[in-house]
């Protein structure tokens, strides 16, 4: 289910996906605390390393598109016209 605000999407979907890799990239790293077997920690290592890569690159896609996260109170809520008051 899509969220629109005045016929726009709330979050454009690349910074959804950043934040879906964050949280991915947070639980790995709070994974590596708990791990003991070597070779378990090897793949966990890649695993940070290859969501640490897909973040950077969602990052600049994210610049060179210039998008910005607006905060979310702004977004559902309208402005006031200044007018009007």
């Amino acid at each position: 289910m899509k969220l629109f605000w005045k016929d726009k999407p709330l979050c454009d979907p690349l910074l959804t996906e950043i934040d879906e890799t964050l949280a991915l990239l947070r639980i790995a790293e709070n994974r590596y605390d708990f791990l003991t077997d070597p070779a378990l920690l090897d793949a966990l290592c890649l695993e940070i390393k290859s969501l640490q890569l897909r973040y950077d690159g969602l990052l600049r896609q994210a610049k060179k598109q210039k998008l910005r996260r607006e905060p979310f109170f702004e977004q559902m809520v309208p402005k006031r016209n200044e007018e009007s008051q």
